[in-house]
């Protein structure tokens, strides 16, 4: 829609979704429609941005209600965000061939290493009159090494980013409430043996010790 931009229908029933500190949560149903548009760049600056809008009618467990518990609102959600990626050290990649570059991914993998930021805000209208507002900045580097294209052990991807956000009011939900402000992430992923690769990411919050 819009020449550009996607539109999304959803319905979900019983759905589970991890929520940081908070752990997992249970949604009952949802049904709505998101809004999302391309990846762009801002003019020649390098910094990549997009955005997307939502509505959904939700029932999920309620932390506003005494005692808690499941129950229904409406919610509308928008949120922008904004990145720049800092290459520091690139190495060769392989042709774009059947038996080089091209054999166990789509293209060719180039090794390097680079520095992100990235700016995130987000805010949610709930029709039972509560909002929260979440602005969160992140600085990271990430690092590819090998080329994908060896049987065993020739791409190995590290990550390691920290998160400072800030918050604004409450969700009357669990499954969306902002409850880690400050977090720490790392994470690896390793080719085992031809296409097949291992990863393991963690979050730590340093302000709770809870990962």
């Amino acid at each position: 829609i819009f020449g550009d931009h996607q539109l999304s229908l959803q319905y979900g029933y019983r759905e589970r979704v991890f929520n940081g500190s908070l752990g997992f949560q249970d949604i009952r149903n949802t049904i709505g429609f998101n809004i999302f548009s391309p990846n762009r760049v801002l003019g020649d600056t390098g910094i990549n941005f997009s955005y997307q809008a939502g509505l959904q009618y939700i029932n999920a467990e309620r932390g506003d209600l005494q005692p808690t518990a499941v129950s229904g609102l409406g919610r509308l959600q928008t949120a922008v965000a904004f990145s720049r990626g800092f290459p520091l050290w690139r190495g060769p990649s392989l042709p774009a061939e059947k038996e080089t570059g091209l054999k166990y991914s789509p293209e060719p993998i180039v090794q390097g290493v680079d520095a992100v930021v990235g700016l995130t805000g987000a805010y949610s209208a709930y029709s039972v009159g509560a909002s929260q507002a979440y602005l969160a900045g992140t600085v990271g580097l990430s690092a590819v090494l090998g080329n994908f294209s060896r049987p065993f052990l020739d791409y190995t991807k590290i990550n390691v980013s920290y998160t400072q956000g800030l918050v604004s009011g409450e969700s009357p939900f669990f499954f969306d409430r902002i409850a880690d402000r400050q977090t720490v992430t790392a994470g690896i992923q390793q080719q085992i043996y031809g296409p097949i690769r291992f990863g393991v990411q963690q979050t730590w919050n340093p302000s709770t010790g809870k990962v």
